[in-house]
């Protein structure tokens, strides 16, 4: 059986529906987290009377997250069937949610072998094939984890057809042109993205990284130093990536 059919087969229960994202967010859910210094058991809890809560109340954007929450929270507990019916839920309920799929798709990958992950993106694209954020995220997730980067630049020029000149799609496809190798095309990209936000720390950084690879270490420096100037912790979080000066 291929991932794909594997796939189908964990979803086909689900019912993966077009919803609209909700309006509201709400500022305080507890401990009803992401937050591993508190006991899994705890977020479970708490995840509960939340999403308990927010359904007889007004949906918000938070509901969502707090489903990944919790589905990570069963993770942690070694409750992997739990976690993986919380995130077919959150998929059937906020198909646009793309943390949910992404999770449901790494989650996939550890329980049933390789494929599983490239095999969720996809029905996720599918799922929501004019959705610009989504198509956005996609290009993102793999331009993060550096794997099927041809994949991510096609999803990143599918979202700017619907987005024309966004700058965090902008953003998106420097990456993905960068963990390609092609450091002509991220700089442009990159200063694309600036032209229409100059504070956008991560195409600064990306920009710089590029820069550097071309051998021009005083623009790269530069456009590296600015990057840490507004968000000081961005070196660590593309050293998460594998991607480092």
């Amino acid at each position: 059986m291929s991932a794909r059919e594997v796939l189908i087969s964990v979803l086909v229960t689900a019912g993966v529906l077009s919803t609209g994202a909700a309006s509201a967010e709400t500022d305080y859910m507890g401990h009803c987290t992401g937050d591993v210094t508190i006991s899994a058991e705890n977020i479970v809890a708490a995840c509960t009377v939340f999403l308990t809560d927010s359904y007889h109340g007004n949906p918000n954007w938070d509901m969502p997250r707090a489903m990944d929450y919790q589905a990570t929270a069963y993770e942690r507990l070694g409750k992997s069937d739990f976690a993986l019916a919380e995130l077919k839920t959150d998929i059937s309920k906020y198909n646009w949610f793309t943390p949910a799929w992404e999770h449901l798709g790494e989650l996939l990958e550890k329980l049933k072998g390789p494929g599983m992950l490239e095999a969720t993106l996809d029905a996720m694209l599918r799922a929501n094939p004019n959705d610009a954020d989504v198509l956005n995220e996609a290009c993102w997730y793999c331009a993060k984890k550096g794997e099927q980067l041809d994949a991510a630049l096609a999803d990143c020029d599918a979202a700017l057809q619907l987005k024309p000149g966004d700058a965090d799609i902008l953003d998106s496809r420097a990456f993905a042109h960068f963990r390609k190798g092609s450091f002509a095309q991220a700089i442009a990209d990159a200063s694309a993205a600036l032209a229409k936000n100059p504070k956008m720390a991560t195409s600064l950084y990306v920009r710089g990284l590029a820069k550097l690879k071309s051998g021009d270490a005083a623009g790269g420096n530069t456009d590296v130093g600015a990057a840490k100037g507004i968000d000081g912790k961005i070196t660590d979080t593309y050293a998460a990536y594998g991607v480092t000066p």
